[in-house]
């Protein structure tokens, strides 16, 4: 486009993209209108919301973003269900995670005991879970408030 587009514009597109790409996997409204999207239809939504939320414009004064749904389409998508057919021909995991890495700093800091507590009990002591483990916690626990999760001493800010 030749214009900067506006704040609100810019905020209200990325929910819908997040919209799109949080509940297409879940049973809830957009699935009940478009009951199968394809995976590439999912890519280029995640890359427009990664490309409007990676804008700077945009702060975290301005809206925040809820972890949960993302969290939830990741680990499905990480660990299908064995009777459950697979939806995609390609697996979504790598652009939740971009998706969740790009996110991150408008997930509220709040939420950090809730994240541990959703993303902790699921591991298992296979090396395939604790590795995904490992990597939901860098992609959603915030980096700005992290005295909570990070044991550092106390002398040392996050």
């Amino acid at each position: 486009m030749g214009y900067q587009m506006k704040k609100e514009m810019k905020i209200k597109l990325t929910f819908i993209y997040w919209e799109i790409i949080c509940t297409s996997t879940f049973k809830c409204q957009l699935t009940l209108v478009v009951p199968g999207l394809s995976s590439t239809f999912l890519e280029d939504a995640g890359n427009s919301f990664i490309s409007f939320i990676t804008d700077r414009a945009l702060s975290i004064s301005d809206f925040r973003i809820p972890w949960r749904p993302l969290l939830d389409a990741l680990y499905d998508e990480m660990f299908p269900h064995p009777l459950k057919p697979s939806r995609h021909s390609s697996s979504l995991a790598p652009l939740y995670l971009n998706i969740a890495e790009s996110a991150q700093r408008f997930f509220h800091p709040g939420d950090v005991d809730e994240m541990l507590e959703a993303i902790l009990p699921r591991a298992t002591s296979s090396m395939d879970s604790i590795i995904a483990t490992q990597t939901m916690l860098v992609h959603f626990l915030p980096i700005s408030h992290c005295e909570k999760w990070l044991p550092l001493g106390a002398s040392s800010p996050c």
